[in-house]
């Protein structure tokens, strides 16, 4: 099996996700740290509702990656 240069994926949140822990986020994206190429594509299409004020709707966690990937997060709904 040969090693992958090059990776694409996405996702999309259509339903409703509810916030309920004091600091968290809806839609967490951790960047790959292996040495390829990676783009991910996150979709909001649904509801984020949350009740604190340290939550957030979309997040990214950079995880050391060294690779310089490319992801997009997309909120195409609401918060409430």
């Amino acid at each position: 099996m040969g090693h992958l240069l090059k990776t694409e994926y996405s996702f999309e949140n259509k339903g409703t996700i509810y916030l309920k822990a004091a600091q968290t986020a809806a839609i967490e994206v951790q960047p790959d740290t292996h040495d390829r190429d990676m783009k991910v594509t996150g979709i909001n299409s649904g509801t984020i509702e949350g009740e604190n004020n340290k939550q957030v709707a979309l997040l990214f966690t950079d995880e050391d990656s060294k690779a310089g990937n490319k992801h997009t997060l997309k909120n195409g709904k609401k918060q409430v």
